[in-house]
């Protein structure tokens, strides 16, 4: 943030003069309104003033990504890059943009430039660790999750990333068969956390997994305490109910998440409850 503050001073006294830091400004109020579309308009005026505005592209892309046009949101990250400011920052949220498109291998790579210019960025590290999951490199994620936590240990602003990495290790750890130290990643991360939705279904998922399906059904249903509104919950726990044997209980349970918008419901209700 410090850095960001820097920048933002730089590019009103050097670059970008009066006129376009007015919309910046007002962008930056949008923005922390979180009204999305409203900062875009205001970040696209200065950067029409003014082109080589590093700030205005800057938070022009996260605006874009907070609406998932992280496409676009790209081409802004790399106008700032390209306009020379090369910040970690800017990096990690590029990988964050491509992480949510999937390529997650271009998101290890925007990653790996964010470490390389701020070691200490665990976010960074700890994301990168997830892109590695999802491409099924489990020992080389936990290397990273391991490097998150003991970077993100020393900050008080990393609460939730240390509770992440924890639980995503220990996911990874399921993965290589590790489900004794699984288990106890993902506790240690309800404990840094207890309102961790994703540790407790994370948690169920390892646990039906392990054919434990009353413990996965308490798990997910904590869960679904926490975020009542999640399709996916009540999917999970109709999926366990019928791998125990309780048919009508599962296809209930499937049938509200249905019923509740989850994506492709109607295929997955076809699926488990013929």
């Amino acid at each position: 943030m410090k850095e960001l503050l820097l920048l933002l001073c730089i590019c009103t006294v050097v670059a970008c003069g009066i006129p376009s830091n007015v919309y910046n400004n007002a962008g930056l109020v949008k923005f922390n309104k979180k009204d999305y579309n409203g900062a875009i308009q205001e970040f696209g005026i200065a950067i029409k003033m003014n082109p080589q505005d590093t700030i205005a592209y800057y938070y022009r892309g996260l605006a874009k990504a907070n609406i998932n046009l992280n496409e676009e949101a790209i081409k802004d990250y790399n106008q700032c890059i390209n306009l020379g400011r090369n910040y970690a920052m800017v990096y990690f949220y590029k990988g964050n943009a491509n992480f949510a498109l999937k390529k997650y291998e271009d998101a290890i790579h925007d990653y790996d430039l964010s470490i390389d210019l701020k070691p200490n960025l665990g976010v960074a590290v700890c994301n990168r660790g997830r892109a590695k999951g999802h491409l099924t490199k489990y020992a080389e994620s936990i290397i990273d999750y391991t490097k998150a936590i003991e970077i993100s240990h020393y900050d008080t602003a990393a609460h939730f990333y240390i509770a992440l990495s924890y639980t995503d290790r220990g996911l990874s750890k399921y993965f290589l068969n590790d489900y004794k130290g699984a288990l106890e990643d993902i506790d240690s991360a309800i404990e840094i956390d207890p309102n961790f939705i994703k540790a407790f279904a994370n948690k169920g998922f390892v646990e039906s997994n392990l054919k434990k399906y009353d413990m996965a059904i308490a798990d997910y249903n904590i869960a679904a305490k926490l975020a009542p509104k999640n399709a996916y919950i009540p999917f999970y726990i109709g999926q366990v109910y019928i791998k125990q044997g309780h048919k009508d209980l599962g296809y209930a349970e499937i049938r509200k998440a249905v019923d509740m918008g989850l994506k492709g419901g109607a295929d997955s209700f076809k699926k488990y409850c013929p």
